[in-house]
């Protein structure tokens, strides 16, 4: 009998707690602010529910015994609170209800945190029992108890912060008080009291309602003097209690040897801390209104019943499960071998054998404290070194700011998720080898060789490493001929250590293998936690909010320099992966596209008019010319001569201005990109994307203006294998690639000084044998090497450059200097190269252009940072035949989605739909660039002007922002949508 009232209890306490922790659902249930019967009815429902929460609360107390409770009783309590804390906190990322970091703290860390004060006041009332129940022996103890009962409703104020109950000081009282009762003598007498102390609460109730309704008052407060420790919801409570004890026998006064194996005492505990945490609550909300919803529905006002008994149940069956769980735990076996007694014996007894009791618990725990630690130490240190100054000089933080103390303690929970990451991975590894130092010291390492790589890429092109770099690998051995020889030997060194520091650690220091079962689960759990990181990107994902929670930022649009040095490597290039391609524009529809084709069909015939030459009858080339960028465009930059002054003359004569990179020191092959096919980089949803690995792979046709040509190639004096331009160009179609390695070979290769790189001279070579193989139009894409990084003090053994300035000094001068003997070589071969296309009978636009400016300068964010050099030339015999040689239309600035539209134009060649719209946008848009933020923070599209000027979207007219749109319509469907412009002829010489 005992155990079906215990377990009615537990049920009780529940669904009470459910329904006054739900503000007032009684209320809420009938839509009560009116005095009417419903409301009445509705308000003893209530009262009576707050009645049985203070019936079941003594319960429980009671249940507990008047015998002291032993301390370690009291811990094993506290246990259960942090492990059905973090329960919760795994429920909630698996849920996306977690909301903050501080909702994590507060779930793990409630006592500490005071962040329910129920629980804590449970924890409290626990440490004091010993003490009260020796206090409760005194006659006056229950007077004392009920005369601080009384204090609210005599001076209507709660002075002693006893609240609704649900406080510290409230459930000490409650307590103390359940220490004072015993059975019903008399049980006539105790029914009568009972009854009438509740129809004086219930009626005091009504009163102060009505007294309400008669001054046009709300009669919210009508339950003012009614409260959990009110002595009108008290004293029939203790009526009860008291006539429950008498039916059950008497109050217990056996040792507290039973709690740990109690259903009741745990189960309720685990229960109240359930119904009190606010996000388990706004789930249970959630569920209730869905039952109100699709369940209850037929219960009218009173669905709340059903549906509270309902979750109920849930909440039981919850309970009964973590304490299954939790004693299973080795602390709690542990924590039940303590010596009895209360806190203070406890502390007496552990004060002289305090050093023992810290080397027992180092010796269970120091595998877990110091790869902890490790790890935390491992992430900090490796986000450390992504800075290239002791002092923030990037823009997340103040220039005076210190790197130590801001990465610490500036972000904890930002270190502390990337520990997370970086012990998943060690749990995977130690799961899978059952090696403790070889999975601890591999992921540190590891950890640490990443981080100085993203430190060398950040030096070289001040961006970090994304994932669509790991597709270079495939070319590691040109990789490393760019690194410093002694880095290599370095790394070389360091691996050797490496591994002679594993082996002496796993055999001086050896750590047991853990149990089978605990290596199968910690696998599951790391794969599962490290696959679900590789989805911050993925809306909905289960780790998504969590990571948002402890300050991770997975959508890296703003500034990815910025959150790298913020998240640290490992964790910052795992919100780089699965980024989706591009953002879906407002009103896109198979309609939409079909309209848009129509319109620019018809502009592409307008426009078709004033010229007469078909594409497929010019040779384009376009040349990339690598990290081509006059100094002197710099104004902190001088130098002794100009380095170009043949290209100087010519960009008088033809097509030219400036072109806006989306890369520094880097970025190659997104420029070739956008110049291929249009595209701007600018659409997309992230800078950190590399179309020619995660763009052109995934789309079923990839259109480029090689399908404007009938036979169409590619040059480059180097290794093909970078950026993946085999598969890219493959892909396009293109007839012929001509690399280093290629079937078709490389001709005149020629070197200057000591460079690794062919020479711009062997490069116009192959291009100018390509233009004469064919007698007809052709397109041909050139992407030379020779100015590409590093720049050593021998790389041009005899430089006649002598540079100068506020952006020049003791450590880039010789680099600034080489360079330019670099790019003067390069104006030497423009002008040999012009002389030969003259010569030639047949009409050719040459495009050149500077991918990106060299990554030998210290320069803050700005258009002048990102803009290169770029000319059209047409040939003597292509402006003999119609072609222009001079464009002047939005010309200052241009992107290479640009040099398409800018190409055909000076060709004088007629254009298709898609020629028609990228025409427009080159003439009538200003150049779109990196997207910018708002106020808001989020992202929004930004423009660079004839002027070189920032401005943004709000600043186009009407005219211009429709424009925009429906270049953002095309490119979402080529790159991320249904290829609807394709299908309906929007390239009329698409190969299929």
């Amino acid at each position: 009998m005992t155990r079906g009232i215990n377990s009615v209890i537990i049920l009780g306490i529940i669904f009470t707690q459910l329904i006054m922790g739900s503000g007032r659902m009684w209320m809420a249930a009938i839509g009560g602010t009116h005095l009417t019967l419903l409301w009445l009815a509705g308000a003893l429902l209530y009262y009576g529910t707050l009645v049985m929460l203070v019936v079941g609360i003594l319960w429980w107390l009671l249940a507990l015994g008047t015998r002291p409770i032993a301390f370690k009783r009291v811990a094993q309590a506290w246990l259960t609170i942090v492990v059905t804390g973090v329960g919760i906190v795994a429920t909630g990322i698996a849920t996306n209800s977690i909301n903050s970091v501080q909702t994590i703290y507060d779930v793990v860390m409630p006592i500490t945190r005071q962040a329910l004060p129920l629980v804590t006041g449970l924890i409290a009332f626990l440490l004091l029992q010993p003490g009260l129940i020796r206090l409760a022996k005194n006659k006056g103890f229950s007077r004392l108890v009920w005369g601080l009962l009384a204090i609210n409703i005599v001076f209507g104020r709660d002075g002693l912060g006893f609240g609704s109950g649900a406080t510290v000081t409230g459930v000490i009282l409650l307590g103390a008080l359940a220490l004072t009762l015993a059975p019903a003598t008399h049980y006539r007498r105790s029914i009568g009291v009972t009854l009438a102390s509740g129809v004086i609460g219930y009626a005091t109730i009504i009163i102060m309602a009505w007294l309400r309704v008669s001054r046009e008052a709300s009669i919210d407060v009508a339950f003012r003097f009614v409260t959990a420790l009110s002595p009108l919801t008290v004293l029939p409570a203790v009526g009860i209690v008291s006539l429950l004890l008498a039916w059950r026998g008497g109050q217990s006064d056996q040792p507290n040897e039973e709690m740990p194996s109690s259903v009741t005492n745990w189960g309720i505990f685990v229960a109240l801390f359930l119904t009190t945490q606010p996000s388990v609550v706004g789930l249970f909300r959630w569920l209730l209104t869905l039952m109100r919803v699709r369940i209850f529905n037929w219960c009218g006002g009173l669905w709340v019943v059903p549906a509270a008994i309902s979750i109920s149940l849930l909440v039981f069956i919850g309970a009964w499960l973590v304490w299954q769980i939790v004693m299973r735990l080795p602390w709690w076996q542990a924590m039940g071998r303590w010596r009895e007694g209360d806190l203070l014996t406890f502390a007496n007894q552990l004060m002289p054998q305090w050093l023992q009791a810290l080397k027992k618990f180092w010796h269970v725990s120091w595998p877990a404290v110091v790869a902890g630690l490790t790890l935390f130490v491992v992430q900090c240190s490796s986000t450390m070194l992504l800075h290239l100054s002791f002092k923030f000089v990037e823009k997340w933080g103040s220039g005076n700011q210190n790197i130590f103390s801001s990465v610490i303690f500036g972000g904890p929970s930002i270190m502390i998720a990337g520990t997370l990451v970086l012990l998943m991975a060690f749990w995977v590894l130690r799961g899978l080898t059952g090696r403790y130092w070889l999975s601890l010291v591999l992921v540190s390492a590891a950890t640490l060789v990443f981080g100085v790589a993203n430190r060398l890429k950040i030096e070289n092109r001040s961006e970090p490493v994304v994932p669509s770099d790991i597709a270079e690998l495939t070319g590691i051995q040109e990789l490393l001929g760019m690194v410093n020889r002694g880095v290599v030997i370095a790394t070389v060194i360091g691996l050797v250590l490496l591994i002679g520091v594993i082996i002496w650690l796993e055999r001086r220091h050896q750590v047991q293998a853990p149990v089978w079962w605990w290596r199968i689960t910690t696998v599951v759990i790391g794969l599962a936690f490290l696959a679900g990181s590789a989805y911050m990107h993925v809306a909905r994902s289960p780790l998504t909010r969590f990571y948002q929670v402890l300050g991770i930022q997975p959508d890296s649009n703003k500034d990815i320099l910025y959150y790298a040095q913020k998240e640290g490597p490992v964790t910052f290039f795992l919100s780089q992966l699965n980024v989706p391609t591009m953002d879906q524009p407002t009103g896109y529809s198979e309609a939409a596209i079909k309209a848009l084709v129509t319109k620019y069909d018809k502009t592409a015939q307008v426009l078709n008019r004033q010229r007469t030459t078909a594409s497929n009858q010019l040779t384009v080339l376009f040349n990339l010319s690598e990290s081509f960028a006059t100094p002197t465009r710099l104004a902190g930059v001088t130098l002794n001569q100009n380095p170009i002054p043949n290209i100087t003359q010519l960009r008088q004569h033809a097509t030219s201005g400036s072109m806006m990179s989306f890369g520094y020191g880097g970025g190659t092959a997104n420029m070739e990109y956008m110049s291929l096919t249009g595209m701007s980089m600018g659409l997309f949803s992230s800078s950190t994307l590399v179309p020619n690995t995660q763009v052109v792979p995934a789309e079923k046709i990839a259109p480029n203006v090689g399908d404007w040509f009938d036979y169409a190639s590619a040059i480059h004096p180097y290794k093909g294998a970078f950026y993946n331009r085999i598969g890219v160009y493959k892909k396009y179609q293109f007839n012929k690639f001509v690399y280093l390695g290629s079937a078709d070979k490389i001709i005149d290769q020629k070197r200057i000084g000591t460079s690794p790189y062919l020479s711009d001279e062997t490069a116009y070579a192959n291009a100018l044998n390509q233009i004469k193989s064919r007698q007809g139009g052709q397109f041909i894409n050139l992407i030379t090497m020779q100015n590409h990084m590093p720049f050593t003090q021998d790389t041009y053994p005899d430089h006649q450059f002598k540079a100068s300035g506020k952006l020049v000094n003791s450590s880039n001068r010789f680099e600034v200097e080489h360079y330019s003997q670099g790019i003067h070589y390069t104006d030497t071969d423009v002008k040999r190269f012009v002389a030969q296309l003259d010569r030639i009978n047949k009409p050719i636009i040459w495009v050149f252009y500077g991918d990106h400016l060299p990554a030998i300068y210290n320069l803050p964010t700005s258009v002048d940072k990102y803009a290169t050099d770029y000319f059209i030339y047409a040939n003597r015999y292509a402006r003999d035949h119609g072609a222009q040689q001079k464009m002047t239309t939005n010309t200052n600035y241009v992107g290479t989605n640009d040099f398409i539209a800018m190409a055909l134009a000076q060709g004088n060649a007629k254009v298709d739909a898609y020629g028609a719209l990228l025409t427009k946008v080159q003439q009538e848009l200003p150049t779109v660039w990196f997207p910018g933020t708002n106020a808001q923070g989020k992202q929004v599209p930004q423009f660079v002007n004839e002027q070189g000027k920032l401005i943004p979207l709000t600043k186009l007219t009407k005219r211009q922002r429709v424009l925009f749109h429906d270049y953002q319509l095309l490119q979402y469907d080529i790159t991320a949508g249904k290829q609807y412009a394709l299908k309906a002829g929007v390239m009329k010489t698409v190969k299929k």
